[in-house]
């Protein structure tokens, strides 16, 4: 897997029950967790999984995921106008050698927009 771009991602963070939720706005990636930092955390975890896994089945980034739910991408835009300020969601750098299969994003990052 080779990636001549970085990927920018919004994630919506948003709460259901007990549970803070991270979900992307463009692509149908979401994880958990007890508070919004550690569902944002969990994001960029499962993130740095979607690089490993790419790459070690020569695929590239996000080719099998579908897209986001078209609400989150409303919901995004809705608490913008609203005022809600999004911030940098930074994974940080990741490269796999050639030996493992390829040579990952270089950088994945976004914003993410606490509308909880």
């Amino acid at each position: 897997m080779n990636i001549e771009n970085d990927y920018q991602l919004k994630i919506v963070v948003i709460r259901e029950d007990d549970l803070y939720v991270a979900q992307c706005v463009s692509l149908d990636i979401a994880a958990h967790g007890d508070t919004a930092a550690t569902a944002v955390e969990a994001f960029g975890k499962l993130i740095v999984h979607h690089i490993v896994l790419a790459s070690r089945l020569n695929k590239m980034l996000f080719e099998d995921v579908p897209p986001a739910p078209p609400e989150y991408g409303t919901l995004w835009e809705q608490k913008r106008r609203e005022g809600h300020r999004a911030e940098p969601l930074q994974i940080p750098a990741f490269q796999l050698s050639k030996e493992s299969g390829g040579i990952a994003a270089r950088q994945v990052g976004g914003e993410v927009l606490i509308a909880a």
